[in-house]
């Protein structure tokens, strides 16, 4: 049920985007909030691999980690209401005016096919952790399956590929 002093909004022509600042973690349950409340919302999302319990899953991400764009208009809409939704910390502004974003930005967003991020790239640095290469610096060549990855480890004035756990590798650095 709506509050009293808030209206359906409605996409008119003076309805602009722009960005929202949320808590940590919070982009989807901003932007369900929002979209309670009436706001048109946009949460880009990247696929990305994770590793968790030794299986690579993919998982979807914000491509801006803290932000989301809502869009409304700015005379017309309650939009001091945004503050105060859940997950959201703060509306962006100039001085006392929203922060807009033009649309040819979120169109564009909209209309391109965002690439999946892979837990490691090939050629990547890595340090195995454990094991008998452990405190070695291998390079990522490949995945192999859920649990394993190809890597060049130089050995003997050679470079071998070997096959290993991905629980065992971590990023350098």
């Amino acid at each position: 049920m709506q509050p009293a002093n808030l209206t359906p909004h409605t996409t008119s022509h003076t309805d602009l985007w722009y960005v929202v600042h949320t808590k940590p973690r919070q982009e989807s349950r901003a932007a369900d909030n929002l979209r309670q409340q009436g706001f048109e919302t946009y949460l880009p999302l990247l696929k990305t691999e994770t590793l968790r319990l030794g299986k690579v899953y993919l998982r979807d991400e914000p491509l801006f980690k803290r932000y989301i764009f809502v869009r409304f208009d700015a005379l017309l809409s309650p939009w001091h209401s945004i503050r105060s939704t859940l997950g959201v910390h703060q509306l962006l502004r100039f001085g006392d005016q929203p922060a807009s974003v033009p649309d040819s930005l979120i169109a564009s967003l909209k209309s391109i096919d965002l690439p999946s991020q892979s837990l490691y790239q090939k050629g990547d640095v890595l340090h195995v952790k454990d094991g008998p290469f452990r405190q070695l610096e291998v390079i990522y060549d490949l995945q192999d399956g859920d649990s394993r990855a190809i890597v060049l480890i130089d050995l003997l004035n050679k470079t071998h590929k070997v096959a290993l756990d991905l629980n065992l590798l971590t990023k350098s650095g």
